[in-house]
């Protein structure tokens, strides 16, 4: 009898153990996030962070990404395209650098106004003021200037060579 409920028991202990492994390996779905992701904040389009790959017979990934983030205006190739490298792929919205152009050319021009107004009056004192903020004025133009000439040089040489970014700041 002994033997006999030794038995009964193993198999009892296998056939628990089997009902304990079927029912703790069953699909339990997918684990909530984490965090929250970002929400989309554009009415359409996409809004994303993520890794472009390549489909190359080698099977190695090119890193494919602006220099600066921004929004993008245009896209400039079609999915499965072929593309050289130096191929410009998308163009970035530029309009935050062109307002920032135009904001310094207008401060120029408010500062030459003023120094004119100034040299009109006979206050030397007030005439030496303007005149060093006509030269400061003149000075940062001509050094933003400077830059933009520098960078369509190098550009033109190799468009790889000067980043977007540099090219917006200096315009």
């Amino acid at each position: 009898m002994n033997r006999r409920l030794i038995f009964v028991l193993a198999g009892a202990g296998v056939a628990v153990a089997l009902a304990g492994a079927w029912w703790s390996g069953g699909d339990s779905g997918a684990q909530p996030p984490v965090f929250r992701p970002a929400p989309n904040p554009y009415a359409d389009g996409l809004y994303a962070n993520g890794i472009v790959e390549s489909d190359q017979p080698s099977g190695a990934n090119v890193n494919v990404y602006p220099e600066v983030a921004g929004t993008v205006r245009q896209i400039l190739v079609r999915e499965g395209e072929r593309v050289r490298a130096g191929t410009p792929l998308l163009r970035l919205d530029d309009t935050v650098q062109r307002a920032l152009s135009g904001q310094q050319q207008a401060q120029a021009q408010a500062a030459l106004a003023q120094w004119r107004q100034l040299r009109a009056q006979p206050r030397a004192e007030t005439l030496a003021v303007a005149q060093a903020q006509l030269d400061l004025a003149a000075a940062n133009e001509k050094t933003a200037s400077d830059q933009l000439a520098k960078q369509q040089r190098a550009a033109a040489i190799d468009a790889r060579a000067v980043s977007a970014e540099a090219l917006d700041n200096a315009a």
